[in-house]
C-alpha cells in the first residue's frame, strides 16, 4: 500500500492548502494544511479571533524535487532555531543554513 502511495505521489504529487492570514497590526501569516479538514479547522480558529481574517487560501500541487548542482553555504553570524544549525569547518564551529532534502551537494565553505 505504501508503495502505491509513493508511486502515486511520485506521478501527480501531493495537494498542499496555503492559508494567508492578516492580522489586524498589518503582520502577513501563513499556514500549510494537507487536507481540507484541517484547513476547515484553521478557518473555524481564525473566524473565531476578532482581528484575524483570511486574505487567501491556495490550492497547490507539489513535486518532491532533488537539485544535483552545487551549493554553497558560507557561515552565519546568527541562531535561529529550526533555521540555523552548527556545523564545523576544520575544527571551528559555525552557524550555516540547515540542510534541505532537496539539496543534494552543499559544500560549506569559510
Amino acid at each position: 500500500m505504501k508503495t502505491l502511495k509513493n508511486l502515486y505521489r511520485k506521478l501527480f504529487g501531493r495537494i498542499e492548502y496555503i492559508i494567508t492570514i492578516l492580522g489586524v497590526g498589518g503582520e502577513v501569516q501563513k499556514y500549510t494544511a494537507n487536507t481540507i479538514a484541517e484547513v476547515d479547522e484553521i478557518i473555524s480558529d481564525c473566524n473565531g479571533e476578532r482581528y484575524l481574517q483570511v486574505q487567501k487560501i491556495e490550492k497547490i500541487r507539489k513535486f518532491d524535487f532533488i537539485y544535483k548542482g552545487e551549493v554553497l553555504h558560507t557561515p552565519l553570524w546568527f541562531n535561529i532555531e529550526g533555521v540555523t544549525e552548527t556545523g564545523f569547518i576544520g575544527k571551528q564551529g559555525y552557524s550555516f543554513v540547515v540542510k534541505d532534502n532537496s539539496l543534494a551537494c552543499i559544500k560549506r565553505i569559510n
